[in-house]
């Protein structure tokens, strides 16, 4: 009786174990194919995403063809580029005059800051040299004074 309790729980047991083997091997299955599924519609999203990019591609590649095209044949469009390479030219080369103005201009603004300087220095050093002539002089006035005293005092001795 025990033994065949023994035997029925292991059958039992082992019954559980193969429908819990089979609804893992279900579900395992099921997420196969969904996996399956999943990438095959990002597979098609990405090649409709690669088709609508070389679509675009393709197109923007025909319009700037057929604008090269445009370009080429129209000469009106030729003259207007022509004309508007010059006008960028002339532009260009209007800059470098005012950049070359403007550098000639502050050269010569530190020159005459310079001369003005120098010209002030020249200035102040004429002034000290009268000064010290002017000195020199009334040094001179007072020693020749001093000696005219010293003559009278001697002739009155």
């Amino acid at each position: 009786n025990e033994n065949d309790n023994r035997v029925e729980r292991k059958q039992f047991l082992r019954l559980l174990q193969n429908e819990q083997f089979e609804l893992d091997m279900e579900e395992a299955i099921q997420k196969a194919e969904e996996n399956k599924r999943l990438k095959e519609l990002q597979l098609k999203q990405e090649e409709k995403l690669a088709m609508e990019l070389a679509k675009l591609k393709h197109e923007s590649l025909k319009d700037e063809k057929m604008r090269q095209q445009v370009r080429e044949n129209s000469i009106e469009l030729r003259e207007l580029e022509k004309k508007l390479k010059a006008a960028y030219m002339n532009k260009e080369r209007a800059a470098q005059i005012a950049e070359k103005d403007a550098i000639k201009y502050e050269q010569m603004k530190r020159d005459a800051e310079i001369a003005k300087t120098m010209m002030e220095e020249h200035k102040r050093i004429i002034k000290e040299e009268n000064a010290a002539e002017d000195k020199r002089n009334k040094v001179k006035a007072q020693y020749y004074l001093d000696l005219e005293k010293q003559l009278e005092e001697q002739e009155k001795k």
